[in-house]
């Protein structure tokens, strides 16, 4: 966001947001996945009800948009083109609009230039783990799947200091103890895999191993043994894998 705005960041997984935020607050801006469907509509209907403009974007609207009518605007896709136009609307009116307005992104923001995310505003103490994205999209297209339909096929890629930037700024936060690559297939591009293992092993070094970390990968990955024999050195001590039926 431009960084003359004022931020307040409310996790409701740990507070619900207050009737003191809601009045704060020029507009409300909600995320979330499915599962949190009925508790996006309650933001929604508390913030209405403080006369607010409710912003929505995230994984569960950029999916289907229809689920959520009551919403004044909605951000569909990645930071991108959608993103630069929300926040030029909300620099000229910020209140409700008559009909529901979307901002729907054609242009991605590369991964390269992606912002550390806001850990400062969060205590890491109180989660049971960190996350931290170095890739976007994946090759392969598993039925149980919606990633590449969400984010593409060819894979979008973070720079590794990048991640370690935002590594420590995770730390610098109160340590999770656990950080987990939430990439949609870790060795979905296997040499940027080879570029970044090296630097979290030198990281995790020079620091004393603070966290580990896990991930989620194609079962192909055990062709790989380099591969694997860095992530072990790295301190990996988990892998997710879907297996397709």
């Amino acid at each position: 966001m431009p960084k003359y705005w004022s931020v307040r960041f409310v996790d409701e997984n740990i507070k619900a947001a207050s009737r003191a935020d809601m009045a704060w607050a020029d507009v409300v801006f909600a995320s979330g996945m499915h599962i949190q469907h009925q508790q996006i509509a309650d933001i929604t209907r508390r913030a209405h009800a403080a006369g607010r403009t409710v912003v929505l974007g995230g994984p569960s609207v950029s999916a289907a948009p229809e689920n959520y009518p009551d919403v004044d605007i909605l951000h569909i896709g990645e930071l991108g083109d959608a993103t630069r136009a929300l926040y030029e609307h909300l620099e000229n009116d910020v209140s409700r609009p008559e009909r529901q307005l979307q901002f729907v992104t054609l242009e991605k923001l590369p991964l390269e230039q992606f912002p550390t995310p806001a850990y400062n505003l969060i205590d890491l103490r109180r989660y049971l783990l960190g996350s931290v994205q170095a890739t976007s999209g994946c090759p392969y297209r598993c039925e149980f799947c919606d990633i590449p339909e969400l984010y593409g096929q060819n894979p979008r890629l973070k720079t590794p200091a990048q991640i370690v930037t935002e590594l420590d700024a995770m730390l610098a936060r109160g340590n999770p103890g656990s950080i987990y690559f939430v990439d949609d297939n870790f060795v979905g591009n296997r040499k940027f895999a080879k570029e970044l293992l090296p630097k979290l092993v030198d990281w995790q070094k020079k620091r004393g191993y603070p966290v580990e970390f896990a991930c989620e990968a194609t079962l192909n990955i055990v062709k790989s043994p380099d591969l694997l024999a860095m992530m072990r050195e790295a301190y990996f001590t988990t892998i997710f894998c879907g297996i397709e039926t």
